[in-house]
């Protein structure tokens, strides 16, 4: 079984699953303004959100992720963090041989073939 490091986010998604909710000790890690933060970007948790950063100081810390959880947890309303891709050093090396931003390698892309963008990687490649 994978053991993941337990932060703040870990946490917040363990409220947002169903049937799941962290201990008392790993909620109050978890600062009421981070979880509002998150909550607010979706449309559905906002109003959510905007009541918890009223009463934040009134509503117990777990209690408020108690009420998140049971009016949120299983919705599907959060979509899985999305990884960042690989990035392609082809612009890279567009900007740096031609000097120009990423914007225009972009529309430079398209029109070099595939032999001149290897040409220019090997020529832009440290090798070792």
């Amino acid at each position: 079984m994978k053991k993941t490091k337990e932060n703040a986010f870990n946490n917040i998604f363990k409220v947002l699953k169903k049937g799941s909710i962290p201990s008392d000790e790993s909620l109050k890690k978890i600062p009421s303004f981070m979880f509002c933060r998150y909550l607010g970007g979706h449309q559905y948790t906002i109003r959510a959100a905007n009541t918890i950063n009223m009463y934040y100081n009134q509503i117990p810390v777990d209690v408020q992720y108690k009420i998140v959880n049971q009016a949120f947890a299983g919705k599907g309303i959060y979509p899985q963090m999305i990884k960042n891709k690989p990035e392609d050093k082809t612009l890279d090396i567009l900007c740096k041989h031609y000097k120009i931003n990423r914007e225009l390698a972009k529309e430079y892309k398209q029109f070099i073939s595939d032999e001149q963008l290897d040409k220019l990687k090997d020529l832009y490649t440290v090798r070792g």
